[in-house]
């Protein structure tokens, strides 16, 4: 793949993570809905890792795992720390 869609690619990435982290810290007086902020962050993260394998034609069970595998510690982290 060429070097100017991986820049696409990661900068959506990094957007999109932005976008959730700073919907996190507006609402930081609102405990249920942080959460919820950080499991679509985390559903974001899921989505542009499966399609970034799939667009690089590497795409397996143990890669798409990996990444429900990491959303799903991030999202018991932030429900831990949340005290949800």
């Amino acid at each position: 793949m060429l070097k100017e869609n991986h820049f696409i690619q990661y900068s959506v990435l990094f957007l999109g993570l932005l976008f959730s982290t700073l919907l996190f810290f507006l609402l930081r007086y609102n405990v249920s809905y942080q959460f919820y902020s950080a499991v679509a962050g985390v559903v974001f993260y899921i989505l542009w890792g499966v399609t970034h394998h799939f667009l690089e034609g590497r795409e397996s069970l143990p890669i798409i795992m990996e990444y429900f595998l990491i959303g799903g510690i991030v999202v018991l982290l932030f429900a831990l720390v949340l005290g949800i």
